[in-house]
């Protein structure tokens, strides 16, 4: 090792290199998750395990969805839940329309409104 080389390690040369390292291996991941993304949407169909990555959302959102029955028809084949890519488009596109506040703050906010008119 060079004295050049041990004094950029000591002034945190080797600290730069390591979240340099880090932050092109979390690149990577988010590259390889966006075009596994992309590919689940070009399927003619998406497994229920598979549908929090399509959508992007966390799999206990689209498990509380299921739970209240607000969801796209789903069905069985063997013991595997499925739902059909354009089901699933479909149902994305009538949330879009209805236009539903997501948090529950703006819900409430919305709900205010029209109890008051």
């Amino acid at each position: 090792m060079t004295p050049q080389q041990a004094q950029s390690i000591e002034s945190g040369g080797l600290d730069s290199l390591h979240e340099f390292q880090r932050d092109a291996v979390l690149a990577q991941e988010s590259a390889a998750e966006a075009a596994r993304r992309v590919a689940l949407w070009q399927l003619p169909m998406v497994a229920d395990a598979d549908i929090p990555t399509a959508l992007d959302v966390p799999p206990s959102l689209w498990n509380q969805q299921k739970t209240i029955g607000d969801t796209p028809p789903l069905f069985n084949i063997g013991r595997r839940l499925f739902v059909r890519t354009a089901d699933l488009r479909e149902w994305l596109d009538e949330k879009a329309k209805r236009g539903a506040p997501g948090s529950k703050r703006l819900r409430r906010q919305a709900e205010a409104v029209t109890v008051a008119r």
